[in-house]
């Protein structure tokens, strides 16, 4: 019988481990597994000895939860590979790797899945997963309630944005993506490895790949007017970016380099990424190892 260690954010999204404890633990009997339920609020709870003797190690919370995991479980030198069970609100990442949203389907993907290496993001002395992003839509995309993203798609995004739009805030910046340079003023910067970002699709990564060793880039300028504006909205309302012109920088790289000229938010897998001035994002090519 196999050993399955399976850790969990007991208040991630709606709580449905916790709903459906009785449920996993027989899923898993039922599969010759004999499972430990590990609920974790803080990972520095796990000590390295804490993962002896199990045939297979299972994280489930929001991609928070996973990145803080994978995080730790880099500082204490451990390498397995890792399942994924989503309990989050949003699961870009999970949506990204293609794993199931329905419960009972993810833990047939955590023990019968295959091994795939991805890649992971390195921000000044953190990690991440698919996101690092400032600026004026990085807020409202986590905030924006789910059922209005359902029913009206990106536009949601778009229009839950232009509410805050008397409330514009520019950052003047200078910007290096591998030996490209750029500056001015700028409304939005999003660095991703992902099809989605706060639930809703990412325009910036149509073509990307978890494992490339490249980011997805996507800039926008501050407007100098309603026309740009204009211009602006319209290209991310319609999921084409690119026809904002030089308004919205796309691209990808595996070094970025921001300079502000004042400290700004930043956001790491939609948690707050502190206030910071200079920021260095590089890229671990095929850092760890997922079950998909």
């Amino acid at each position: 019988m196999k050993k399955v260690l399976f850790i969990y954010n007991p208040v991630s999204g709606t709580g449905v481990v916790r709903k459906k404890m009785f449920e996993i633990v027989q899923y898993y009997n039922s599969n010759e597994c004999l499972v430990t339920m590990c609920p974790v609020l803080k990972m520095n709870e796990l000590k390295p000895d804490d993962f002896d003797g199990y045939d297979r190690v299972v994280v489930s919370g929001g991609d928070g939860t996973l990145n803080n995991f994978i995080g730790y479980t880099d500082e204490l030198n451990l390498d397995f590979p890792i399942a994924y069970i989503p309990a989050g609100s949003t699961n870009d990442y999970a949506n990204t790797l293609g794993l199931p949203g329905n419960l009972m389907e993810a833990l047939d993907t955590s023990i019968k899945g295959k091994e795939q290496a991805v890649d992971m993001g390195r921000f000044n002395d953190s990690n991440f997963l698919y996101v690092a992003a400032f600026g004026i839509f990085t807020k409202v995309v986590y905030t924006t309630p789910q059922e209005i993203k359902n029913v009206m798609g990106y536009s949601a995004y778009i229009l839950e944005g232009i509410k805050v739009v008397s409330e514009l805030t520019t950052y003047k910046l200078k910007l290096t993506i591998d030996d490209k340079f750029y500056e001015g003023d700028f409304l939005l910067g999003l660095v991703t490895n992902s099809l989605s970002v706060g639930g809703m699709k990412n325009r910036a990564s149509l073509d990307m790949s978890l494992d490339d060793g490249l980011y997805e880039v996507m800039f926008v300028r501050a407007p100098k007017n309603i026309i740009e504006l204009n211009r602006i909205v319209k290209a991310l309302a319609s999921g084409k970016p690119d026809e904002a012109g030089d308004l919205i920088i796309l691209d990808k790289g595996a070094h970025i380099t921001v300079e502000h000229d004042t400290t700004t938010a930043w956001t790491l897998d939609g948690e707050y990424g502190g206030e910071q001035r200079h920021v260095d994002i590089s890229i671990l090519k095929k850092k760890f190892r997922i079950i998909v």
